[in-house]
């Protein structure tokens, strides 16, 4: 059986999930930063790439999946699934993780993630992509 996830006034504000982006991009830059300088070194672009990718993967899969980030539990906020209120899961937090990556890569990916200035619940696309909300905890 289907139930509503949150009330529109349970959605996580503009300004959280902003702030929560920034400090989240920070926690995941700092590693990525460090290890892909020492594959650069290397003279391995390609595997720099790929490791950042793969930081970024663990921790927001892990986050999203779980249902708090380290910033979502700082500025108190939760991600959970649409449909059932509840930690999304891994596999919808590896989605999630992956569509805002790819559009993160294309202008389109601003659009995305404004997209939740306009949306009801309050939803970007990678939220819509994985079924997932973003509520105050």
């Amino acid at each position: 059986m289907m139930r509503e996830a949150a009330s529109t006034s349970d959605y996580a504000s503009f300004g959280k999930r902003l702030g929560g982006a920034i400090l989240d991009a920070i926690i995941v830059w700092i590693p990525t930063y460090l290890i892909t300088l020492a594959a650069i070194r290397s003279g391995s672009i390609l595997t720099a790439y790929a490791l950042g990718f793969a930081i970024g993967a663990l921790y927001y899969t892990w986050g999203f999946g779980s249902g708090q980030t380290i910033a979502c539990m700082l500025f108190g906020m939760r991600i959970v699934d649409e449909q059932t209120a509840e930690a999304p899961g891994y596999g919808k937090g590896l989605l999630r993780y992956v569509v805002s990556a790819i559009l993160g890569y294309v202008i389109i990916g601003i659009v995305g993630d404004l997209w939740m200035l306009w949306d009801e619940k309050r939803q970007t696309w990678q939220d819509k992509a994985a079924g997932t909300l973003a509520v105050n905890a």
